[in-house]
């Protein structure tokens, strides 16, 4: 079954530090709502960031998330392991489909990270993500000494057909 995932980004030029930046994004004639985000801050001033990683859509996940993005961060690193398994798709989204647990909906990587009712999380401030090990196409690589210890084994095709714009072209 083809699934259609659709991903905007924007290059903005000549920012001012520390100012504050509202967007929306409209497709067709869908619009979402006014969300903002605020520039690098000046040199020497404080920001808040917030490390995350190995959250893989276990429950209450998004509790855990929603919790930090009560705190407004500034900035976040997430470093790995989005998903459990990385080749379902029930685990990044909701998919609307009946079979997916309301659950999984709410676990998934990107509706958790983009709770709202207080928080700001993935819409509010830059997010950088490094993939992890559940990242790979194939977990055998997470469990098999012998099949891990083959470079072309690691292969993250997945989770680069999501964020290969965030990455430059020679790091291929």
């Amino acid at each position: 079954e083809k699934v259609s995932v659709w991903q905007y980004i924007a290059k903005i030029d000549g920012l001012t530090d520390g100012e504050k930046i509202f967007y929306r994004v409209r497709s067709g004639n869908d619009i979402s709502q006014i969300y903002f985000f605020r520039s690098a801050p000046r040199k020497g001033e404080m920001f808040k960031f917030s490390q995350m990683s190995d959250l893989q859509g276990l429950p209450d996940c998004h509790k855990t998330v929603y919790k930090i993005g009560l705190h407004h961060p500034d900035l976040i690193l997430y470093s790995g392991d989005m998903t459990y398994i990385s080749w379902r798709l029930d685990q990044w989204f909701d998919t609307k489909e009946p079979w997916q647990s309301d659950d999984t909906r709410k676990h998934a990587f990107f509706p958790c990270m983009q709770q709202q009712n207080g928080a700001r999380l993935m819409q509010y401030c830059p997010f950088f993500l490094c993939p992890g090990n559940h990242e790979v196409d194939d977990l055998r690589t997470c469990t098999d000494i012998k099949f891990s210890q083959i470079d072309r084994n690691w292969n993250w095709s997945i989770f680069m057909q999501m964020f290969r714009p965030l990455y430059d072209v020679s790091d291929t």
